[in-house]
């Protein structure tokens, strides 16, 4: 079985699962982000940086006729604005961190990381077709080591999976309309065609795209019948998950719990500080699984 550390790239960027579950002691090879579509709210396109005085990024685009549910394929990002944004927040960023840690760290390696950051943002922006291939490849940048799989990729080639649920039980989705690409809500069952286009859509041909996304605990079903299973603490989606397998009358657990850690990054901070993240284990108190590894392993 497969960890996924993944969802939205915003919601990989933020929790960053994946420094998460290497301190849980997971080996990196046993470990991949899901990557989900995702729609144009302002939510969506956040790189959060951690707790200072910019806190979060909000990434620009263009949203025609404010349609913040049109998916992220549709738009392009800014690349000039990208680096703008992150060049106002360096200065204060780094003097919290300088203020912080003072000797401790090489205050030289950290302003060395966020260049390269600002430098690898733009490229990723000038050279990603849109915005959702861009945060995509943002998650990758900041992660090299990370492995990923498009979600769609998973329900396309597992289109048995799928076919077998439905002879059980109905299946909430937040559908992507092929017509004019806005996400909306429904049930493979039900689907007949699209409110916000009234275009037909045939729930056998959005079931063989894979553009959807499983809700009210389907999602960790469905990828764990297809051998992943999701990196999370969530009472409510375990809650929703058992009232699923006993309809479907399958047993196990579609989760992988965790003990939370004292000391929580953002995914943008494991890459800011590199090899200085040692720093971090030293200053915070973090599971023993970490001291098994030296200390050493790098994000």
């Amino acid at each position: 079985m497969i960890i996924d550390v993944g969802g939205t790239p915003a919601n990989i960027l933020e929790k960053n699962n994946f420094f998460k579950a290497k301190a849980c002691g997971i080996k990196t090879e046993e470990i991949i982000a899901i990557l989900d579509p995702f729609d144009l709210s302002r939510a969506e396109r956040t790189l959060l940086l951690g707790d200072y005085k910019i806190g979060k990024i909000k990434f620009s685009v263009e949203v025609p006729n404010n349609q913040t549910n049109l998916s992220s394929e549709q738009v392009k990002v800014l690349p000039e604005e990208c680096g703008r944004l992150l060049e106002a927040a360096e200065a204060s960023m780094i003097g919290k961190i300088q203020s912080i840690y003072g000797k401790r760290i090489d205050i030289e390696k950290i302003k060395a990381n966020y260049s390269k950051l600002i430098e690898g943002v733009m490229n990723l922006a000038e050279n990603s077709k849109n915005l959702r291939e861009f945060m995509n490849d943002l998650v990758k940048f900041m992660a090299p080591e990370l492995k990923t799989i498009l979600l769609e990729e998973i329900l396309r080639n597992n289109l048995g999976v799928v076919y077998e649920l439905l002879q059980k039980t109905d299946i909430p989705v937040r559908a992507i309309c092929p017509y004019c690409s806005c996400f909306f809500d429904s049930t493979l069952r039900t689907l007949e065609f699209c409110p916000l286009c009234n275009e037909k859509i045939k729930s056998d041909e959005l079931i063989k795209s894979g553009r959807y996304i499983p809700q009210s605990g389907f999602l960790p079903v469905i990828v764990w019948l297809c051998r992943y299973s999701i990196f999370s603490n969530s009472q409510e989606k375990k809650e929703q998950i058992n009232r699923i397998m006993k309809t479907i009358e399958k047993q196990g657990n579609p989760l992988y719990g965790y003990t939370e850690l004292k000391e929580k990054r953002t995914m943008f901070e494991s890459f800011l500080f590199a090899d200085e993240i040692i720093i971090f284990l030293n200053y915070g108190e973090l599971n023993k699984p970490l001291e098994k590894e030296g200390l050493k392993w790098k994000t």
